[in-house]
């Protein structure tokens, strides 16, 4: 062979496995950190406070949402012009009075944009609220204060599709 064959013939270095390993590390932990400031910025926060204290409360939790669903209580929620509007009714469409309704407003995934919206009766059993909610999806709850001294809450689920 010659000098010149063997100076084309280049053999694999510590350098190129040192490149190699610090390229790969690199991106995993690159992505990793990104990964985490996406995941912070839409963090909601804690949902509770301490999980084994709601966890003991449970069933009375869930009991009471199943008996509030089982009430002739139906809601009519629309939103249009930047109005939310509420009608409480029976089945039958008789209009529900109630001494005060508090519905609160949020995205899934972030408790930054909850909104309780303060409410005004326009009739009985008929509620409306200015509001200025973004495109989408919105979870939350109307909790109802019946003038027999009850409480009634559902949970609810908007969807804007206009401005």
């Amino acid at each position: 062979m010659t000098d010149t064959s063997m100076a084309q013939k280049k053999s694999f270095s510590g350098l190129h496995m040192l490149a190699i390993l610090v390229g790969f590390f690199g991106v995993v932990i690159a992505m990793n950190i990104l990964l985490a400031v996406l995941a912070l910025r839409t963090n909601s926060g804690l949902v509770v406070d301490d999980s084994y204290e709601s966890s003991q409360s449970f069933d009375k939790d869930t009991a009471k949402l199943l008996a509030d669903a089982a009430l002739d209580i139906h809601p009519q929620i629309n939103i249009a012009d930047g109005m939310l509007d509420i009608g409480l009714n029976t089945a039958a469409g008789e209009p529900i009075a109630a001494k005060s309704l508090q519905v609160t407003l949020g995205r899934a995934v972030s408790a930054n944009t909850d909104i309780t919206p303060t409410f005004h009766m326009v009739s009985v059993g008929h509620y409306q609220a200015p509001v200025n909610l973004g495109l989408g999806r919105w979870l939350g709850k109307i909790s109802v204060k019946l003038n027999n001294g009850e409480t009634w809450v559902q949970p609810i689920q908007l969807v804007v599709k206009t401005p």
